[in-house]
């Protein structure tokens, strides 16, 4: 199975949730799953990576288009809603969340 997850910061960058996401991310890759992680990139950081088998995308975090921030803010309600409230959310057209 292929897994994505997004995140505003990972690994290396040591908090809470980038900890327990790498982690999460570990055991499912040795479940045989290939897990794909994408969040913000610092400055200096490479675009791309891999961190004990999980693919890294890292997408620019300045200037981020309001676009991007709009779609984003859909998505991660979206996906609160989903989980809090089983709205269904993702039956509907993206054009409709």
């Amino acid at each position: 199975m292929k897994i994505y997850y997004t995140i505003q910061s990972f690994y290396p960058h040591i908090d809470g949730v980038p900890t327990y996401l790498l982690n999460l991310c570990k055991e499912m890759v040795k479940n045989g799953n290939e897990v794909v992680e994408v969040h913000l990139r610092p400055s200096g950081d490479e675009n791309q990576d891999e961190i004990k088998g999980v693919s890294i995308f890292r997408v620019p975090k300045d200037p981020i288009k309001s676009e991007i921030m709009v779609g984003y803010s859909k998505f991660k309600e979206a996906v609160y809603k989903e989980c809090h409230y089983n709205k269904n959310e993702f039956r509907k057209p993206a054009d409709q969340m």
